[in-house]
């Protein structure tokens, strides 16, 4: 008896293991009888499934959690011939979460561009590029970034001008002094004249 290869599970076999197939070159099917009754059994599993995806009545099925669920447990989908999702709202909200919680990083990266893009109309190949002219330091204090955040875009309230990247303390400071070179001046000359006496 001829010893026959699966390409399913990769186990030689007798040909009594395999269906006869006239169509291929060897004379019998190219998957054994085992696994192609598993993947039968499992076709029919989703054909059930795609079969209870369909509205009863005032219920329809949720893939995720395994029910019948009322109609009022699913979100609108105006693509699907239901007019329903597939998913139940809970499973969604479920999935979403688990998401979110995976991409944090992505998620919170994505939405600091965004802002930087629409608040300053700063790329974030721009960005780098002025933290790469600075040398890696603060434009007010001549300090290097600790690393703990990013560094903050500094911007002229008046003009909107972008004047360089500056830590949060230095940013914050300028603003409290009113975002004007006369304020600073009159503080450095102060704190100098106390220096002195």
């Amino acid at each position: 008896m001829n010893q026959l290869k699966c390409n399913k599970c990769s186990l030689e076999k007798a040909s009594s293991e395999f269906r006869p197939w006239k169509n291929t070159p060897r004379g019998f099917s190219y998957s054994c009888r085992e696994c192609l009754k598993k993947y039968d059994e499992g076709q029919r599993r989703v054909k059930g499934q795609r079969n209870r995806s369909r509205v009863v009545g005032d219920e329809k099925y949720c893939g995720i959690c395994d029910k019948m669920i009322h109609i009022s447990g699913f979100g609108k989908d105006k693509a699907r011939k239901s007019g329903l999702t597939s998913r139940c709202l809970k499973c969604t909200k479920i999935q979403k979460q688990e998401w979110r919680a995976k991409n944090y990083t992505t998620i919170k990266n994505k939405a600091r561009w965004d802002t930087i893009k629409k608040k300053y109309n700063l790329t974030e190949e721009q960005y780098n590029q002025m933290l790469i002219d600075q040398v890696g330091l603060c434009w007010m204090c001549d300090k290097q970034f600790n690393g703990q955040g990013w560094p903050f875009v500094d911007h002229c309230h008046q003009t909107n001008k972008i004047r360089g990247l500056a830590h949060n303390s230095c940013n914050i400071g300028v603003g409290v002094l009113g975002d004007t070179w006369e304020a600073v001046l009159h503080i450095a000359n102060t704190m100098k004249k106390n220096a002195k006496s």
